[in-house]
C-alpha cells in the first residue's frame, strides 16, 4: 500500500512538473506569437510605405515622361523654325549679293559714263570754236545779201505789191467757193441727222464709235479732220489707241475710215444705212459667229445673245452673277472696268468673294471683246486661277523681308498658315488642298470635316483664318499677312 502511494505520489509529481514545463512552453509560445504579430504589423506598415513610395515614383515617371514628350515637341517645332529662318536668310543673302553685283556694274558704267562725258566735252568746245568761226563769215555773207535784197526791193516794189493783191483775190475766191460747198455739205448733213463741224472744226464724234475722248486721242495723234481719218488704216488706228492706255485699246476702229469716206464724199444717205448696221461702230456678230470662232480655242462666249464672263480665267459663276448684278455684263465692261473697281464689288459681295484677284480679268476681257481667241488662250495657259505665276525666287524675293519662306522645292509651304502645323499640313494636303489658292478657295466646313475625319487630335483645331492668311500668300500682301499674324493667337483672333 505504501509502495503504491508512493509510486502514484511520484507520478503526480511528474504530472505535474510536466504541466509546469508546458505552461512554461505555453507562455513562451504566447510571447513569441505576439512577437511575431508586432513584426507582421511593422512589415504590414514597411510593405504599404513602400507601395506609396513605389506609386510616387511611377507619378514622378509618368510626368517625366510628359515633359520629355513636350520638350521633344517644342524641340522639332524649334528645328522647324530654325529650317524657316535659315531659309530666309539663304534668301536675303542671295539678294544681297545680286545687289552688291548690280551695285558693282552700275559703277562701272557710271566710271565709263564720266570718262564718255569727258571726251564729249572736249569735241563741244572744238566744235563751238568751229562755229564761231563759221558765224563769223556767216555774218558778213548775211550783211551783203541784206544790201543786195534792199536794192532788189526798191526795184521790185511795184511788181510785189501788184502780185500781192492778185493773190488776196485768188485767196477770196476760194474761201468763198468754200465756204459756199462747206455750207452746203453741212445743210446736206443735217438732213440726216449729222453736225459735222464743232467749234469751225471737223467733228469726229460723227463717226459711230468715237466718243469724246476717243476723239481727243485722235488729234494728239494727228488725225484731225474726216479726210486724215479716212485715209488712216485701221492698224494705224489701233497703234494710237494702244498708246492711249488700256480704257482705249477695247475700241474698234474697222469701220472709222470707212466712215470718214463717206463724210467727206457727202455720201449721207450711205453713211446712215452703214451706221444703222453698227453697234459701237462694229458690225455685230451672230452668237454662232462668234462662238464658231472661238471654237478652236475651247471657248464658247456668247449664250442666249449674252456674253458668258465665266470664259474669264478666275470668275465662276457666282462672280459673274456679281458682277451682271453690278451692270457689268459684257466683255467690254468688264474690260473698261478697273481691278480696284472690281475689287471693292468683290469685298461688298462677302468673304466668299473677297478672295478672288481680279487683276488680269479687264486685260482678258479686252482680248475677248476684240475676239483675240488665241491671245486669250496664250494668255490664260499663263494663268493660275486668273493669276500669273511668280518664280519661286521672286516670291521668295518678295516675301523675305516679312520673315515668311512660302515656297519650299517648288510647293507652297503651308507651315506659313498662322495655326497650321506639319501634322494639320500633312492632312490637309492629302484631302487635295495643296497650294495656298485652294486653301482661299476652301469654305470652313470642308476644313472641318477634313479635320474631323483626322481624328480627335484635329478637332479642336480652329480654320476660321486660314483662307484668309492663304488669299494674302496667292494676292503676296506679305506685310498684310504679317500684321494679321501679329494679331493671331494659334490661328485665331483673340476674343475681347
Amino acid at each position: 500500500m505504501t509502495a503504491s502511494k508512493e509510486g502514484s505520489t511520484k507520478e503526480l509529481s511528474s504530472v505535474q512538473g510536466l504541466l509546469s514545463t508546458t505552461k512554461t512552453d505555453l507562455e513562451t509560445a504566447k510571447r513569441t506569437a505576439q512577437q511575431h504579430s508586432a513584426d507582421l504589423a511593422k512589415l504590414r506598415a514597411e510593405l504599404d510605405a513602400a507601395k506609396k513610395a513605389d506609386e510616387a515614383k511611377v507619378s514622378e515617371a509618368n510626368r517625366l515622361r510628359a515633359e520629355i514628350e513636350t520638350t521633344k515637341k517644342a524641340a522639332a517645332t524649334h528645328e522647324a523654325d530654325k529650317a524657316k529662318l535659315v531659309a530666309a536668310l539663304d534668301a536675303a543673302k542671295k539678294t544681297d549679293e545680286a545687289k552688291s553685283a548690280d551695285v558693282s556694274r552700275l559703277k562701272a558704267d557710271v566710271d565709263a559714263a564720266k570718262k564718255t562725258a569727258a571726251t564729249h566735252a572736249d569735241e563741244v568746245s572744238k566744235l563751238k570754236r568751229d562755229l564761231a568761226a563759221a558765224a563769223a563769215k556767216d555774218a558778213e555773207i548775211t550783211k551783203l545779201k541784206l544790201d543786195l535784197s534792199a536794192a532788189k526791193a526798191a526795184a521790185d516794189s511795184s511788181a510785189g505789191e501788184a502780185a500781192k493783191l492778185k493773190r488776196d483775190l485768188s485767196l477770196v475766191s476760194v474761201q468763198a467757193a468754200a465756204a459756199t460747198s462747206a455750207a452746203a455739205s453741212i445743210s446736206a448733213a443735217a438732213t440726216y441727222g449729222f453736225v459735222t463741224q464743232k467749234k469751225g472744226a471737223d467733228d469726229l464724234e460723227v463717226v459711230e464709235g468715237i466718243g469724246p475722248k476717243i476723239a481727243d486721242k485722235l488729234r494728239d495723234g494727228g488725225i484731225t479732220t474726216f479726210a486724215k481719218l479716212a485715209s488712216s488704216s485701221p492698224a494705224q488706228l489701233r497703234d494710237i489707241l494702244e498708246k492711249a492706255g488700256p480704257a482705249f485699246r477695247i475700241a474698234v476702229p474697222d469701220s472709222w475710215p470707212t466712215q470718214a469716206d463717206l463724210i467727206v464724199k457727202g455720201r449721207w444717205e450711205d453713211l446712215r444705212k452703214l451706221q444703222d448696221e453698227l453697234e459701237g461702230g462694229v458690225k455685230p456678230k451672230s452668237d454662232a459667229e462668234i462662238n464658231a470662232e472661238a471654237k478652236g480655242f475651247n471657248f464658247v462666249p456668247r449664250s442666249n445673245s449674252k456674253d458668258d464672263l465665266t470664259i474669264i480665267e478666275g470668275i465662276g459663276p457666282k462672280i459673274a452673277e456679281l458682277l451682271v448684278a453690278d451692270g457689268i455684263d459684257t466683255f467690254a465692261k468688264l474690260g473698261n472696268a478697273s481691278a480696284d473697281r472690281i475689287q471693292k464689288l468683290l469685298d461688298k459681295g462677302g468673304p466668299n468673294f473677297r478672295l478672288a484677284v481680279p487683276n488680269s480679268w479687264p486685260g482678258q476681257a479686252q482680248l475677248a471683246a476684240r475676239g483675240k481667241w488665241q491671245q486669250l488662250r496664250t494668255l490664260q495657259d499663263e494663268l493660275d486661277g486668273g493669276i500669273k505665276a511668280k518664280s519661286d525666287a521672286e516670291v521668295l524675293a518678295d516675301a523675305a523681308p516679312f520673315g515668311f519662306v512660302p515656297r519650299v522645292k517648288g510647293k507652297d509651304d503651308l507651315l506659313i498658315i498662322e495655326g497650321v502645323g506639319p501634322k494639320i499640313a500633312e492632312l490637309l494636303m492629302s484631302a487635295g488642298i495643296d497650294t495656298f489658292q485652294k486653301l482661299a478657295n476652301a469654305n470652313q466646313e470642308a476644313l472641318k470635316s477634313v479635320l474631323e475625319k483626322g481624328g480627335k487630335g484635329f478637332q479642336m483645331a480652329n480654320p476660321q483664318t486660314w483662307p484668309e492668311q492663304a488669299s494674302l500668300c496667292v494676292k503676296g500682301k506679305w506685310d498684310e499677312l504679317k500684321k494679321l499674324q501679329d494679331q493671331l493667337v494659334a490661328g485665331n483672333r483673340p476674343t475681347s
